[in-house]
């Protein structure tokens, strides 16, 4: 009796674990890079733009010495543009922000270390200027904790290739009253962009990584922009359904 009733909860589980797996089959296919919503964003769109702008790096050949390369563009920088061209226009729609008229890509293109004519390059940029501009309006934020800022000083020395010079608490030490607004309001605007993520119900292919989107930049003496906050597109709480792909 005790073995028959074990093996009728065996039975019951497995047929959970499979009514489990039906329903998320119809939103896991190694086709698809991301989801967003009702739409998606196909595995073979996210390739074709690695492919062209990992081409175009390479193509620009070796840096004089001295120079700074091109910046390093993975596959999860990709599907975080892709899926920021379809959140950011949506958000800045519904805050009345709209991009410049005179956005220069080529010139936004050059400070970022990135090549133009591609079209990653093409969504970077504009997603830059959306999060520069919806940036300007995000108030009430959360002060900086000791990891956002850790998060920004890491910015500043990989946009600079290496030592900026100083240390962690010296830096803290030197942040001043428009620098402590200026994080306070990226880390406003990353809480905005992942509630706009959760309530699209953005899911990411798990071979991409960590998909986010670039939140806080800011121009360096050399010229380069340097990347320092970004808004992660799906938690870690919010395992992505999406099949990995071999």
């Amino acid at each position: 009796m005790p073995m028959r009733r074990a093996r009728r909860l065996v039975s019951v589980a497995v047929v959970a674990s499979l009514a489990v797996i039906g329903l998320s089959a119809c939103r896991s296919t190694p086709s698809v890079a991301a989801y967003i919503g009702a739409g998606q964003i196909a595995d073979t769109r996210a390739q074709a733009v690695y492919a062209e702008v990992h081409k175009a790096i390479l193509d620009a050949g070796k840096p004089a010495p001295g120079e700074l390369g091109p910046a390093e563009v993975t596959r999860a920088d990709v599907v975080g543009v892709l899926v920021g061209a379809e959140l950011l226009p949506e958000m800045a729609k519904e805050q009345g922000v709209s991009l410049p008229a005179d956005a220069q890509i080529d010139k936004y293109a050059s400070a970022l270390r990135l090549p133009p004519n591609t079209e990653f390059t093409r969504l970077y940029v504009q997603e830059s200027l959306y999060a520069n501009q919806l940036m300007q309006k995000a108030t009430g934020g959360p002060a900086p904790t000791e990891a956002d800022l850790r998060e920004v000083f890491n910015g500043f020395v990989e946009a600079s290739g290496g030592d900026i010079g100083v240390t962690f608490d010296q830096f803290k030490g030197t942040l001043n009253d428009n620098g402590k607004k200026a994080v306070q309001a990226a880390v406003s605007l990353r809480e905005e962009i992942r509630g706009a993520a959760t309530k699209a119900q953005v899911r990411i292919n798990p071979r991409y990584g960590e998909a986010s989107v670039p939140v806080l930049m800011t121009p360096l003496q050399s010229g380069v922009f340097a990347r320092l906050m970004n808004a992660p597109l799906v938690s870690a709480a919010d395992a992505a359904p999406v099949s990995a792909a071999s």
